[in-house]
C-alpha cells in the first residue's frame, strides 16, 4: 500500500484530497455577504481597467467535493476510499449543470476506465500537479500594468503563473503543467489564453485527459467585489468540440490571505504492498 504524508495536517484536511484547489479555501470569519451585495460595491480600476488585485475565495466551485470514507489502522495510518458511486456521472451545479467534456468516441471508454480507477490513475493522488484548468480560479492575484501573477495553494504545493499583458506568450519553452500564457483586455474583461501543455495532467477530475494540443481560455470579469471566472477548453486532439466549464464566482476577501499548504510526501512502496491503495499519514 502507498502512503501520502501531509506534514502536520489535521484529519479534517482529508477533504483536500478532492482534486479541487479552490475548494480547499476557507473564507474569513464573519457574516456571509451575498454575491449580489458584493457586486454592488465600487469596482476599483487600474490603468483604465478593473483591478483584479487581491485575495479571492471561490468556494467549492461548480463541482461538489468527492466524498471519502476513512479508517485508521493499528499504526495510525489512515486509509481513504472514495464513497461516491462511480457508475453515476459527476454532477455540476450552476448555469451549465451537467456540462462535461465531449470526448471523441474512441476515447470515451478510456476516460471511463480512468474514472473507475481514479485513485490509481490520477497523478494528483501521487502529489502530482493538477495542471490547468483543473487547478481552478487563482486564490491571489498580484498585478501591474504589464503582467499578472496568479497564486494557488494546492495539495501538491504552491503554484504560481506569470501572465504578460498585451504581449505574446513566451516561445521556445518546453511543454509544462501550466503552459505559456498571454493576456489582453476585451472591454472590462481580462482574457488569458494559454498553450504549450504537457500531457501529465488531467483538465478536470473524473478521468478528463487532454492532449498537447489543448488550449485554455480564461475570462475574468470584475464587478464590484466579485469576479466572474469563465473557462473554455479547446483540444482537437481528444475533444469533439470545445468544453465550456461552469462559471465560478470569485469573492474578494479583504481580511484573509493565501496560506501555504502542508508538504505532500509519498512513502516508497512497502515490501509486500500489492493492493495499490493510497493512504495518508500525518507526521
Amino acid at each position: 500500500m502507498r502512503h501520502i504524508r501531509l506534514c502536520a495536517a489535521p484529519l479534517a484536511a482529508l477533504s483536500l484530497l478532492a482534486p479541487l484547489s479552490a475548494g480547499a479555501q476557507s473564507p474569513a470569519a464573519g457574516p456571509r455577504v451575498s454575491n449580489a451585495v458584493l457586486a454592488q460595491r465600487p469596482t476599483p480600476r487600474m490603468g483604465g481597467h478593473p483591478s483584479l488585485e487581491g485575495y479571492w475565495f471561490s468556494g467549492t466551485g461548480s463541482i461538489p467535493p468527492i466524498q471519502y470514507d476513512t479508517t485508521r489502522d493499528a499504526k495510525g495510518d489512515i486509509e481513504v476510499k472514495t464513497v461516491r458511486d462511480p457508475s453515476q456521472p459527476p454532477r455540476a451545479s450552476g448555469p451549465n449543470a451537467g456540462s462535461q467534456p465531449d470526448y471523441k468516441d474512441e476515447l470515451k471508454q478510456k476516460t471511463k476506465d480512468l474514472f473507475f480507477h481514479e485513485n490509481k490513475t490520477d497523478k494528483v493522488y501521487n502529489c502530482g500537479q493538477p495542471g490547468l484548468p483543473r487547478v481552478g480560479a487563482p486564490q491571489r492575484i498580484v498585478e501591474n500594468s504589464k503582467e499578472m501573477v496568479f497564486l494557488y495553494a494546492d495539495l501538491a504545493g504552491m503554484v504560481w503563473r506569470l501572465i504578460p499583458i498585451g504581449g505574446k506568450a513566451p516561445t521556445g519553452n518546453d511543454p509544462s503543467y501550466y503552459g505559456d500564457a498571454e493576456a489582453h483586455w476585451v472591454g472590462d474583461s481580462l482574457v488569458v489564453h494559454t498553450t504549450n501543455f504537457n500531457q501529465d495532467t488531467w483538465l478536470g477530475e473524473f478521468g478528463y485527459i487532454h492532449s498537447d494540443k489543448m488550449e485554455v481560455t480564461e475570462k475574468f470579469t470584475r464587478v464590484g467585489d466579485t469576479i466572474r471566472y469563465d473557462v473554455t477548453v479547446s483540444d482537437p486532439g481528444v475533444l469533439k468540440k470545445p468544453w465550456v466549464k461552469p462559471t465560478v464566482i470569485m469573492r474578494l476577501e479583504r481580511n484573509n490571505e493565501i496560506i501555504e499548504p502542508p508538504v505532500c510526501h509519498l512513502d516508497p512502496l512497502l515490501e509486500g504492498d500489492t493492493d495499490g491503495q493510497f493512504h495518508i499519514q500525518r507526521f
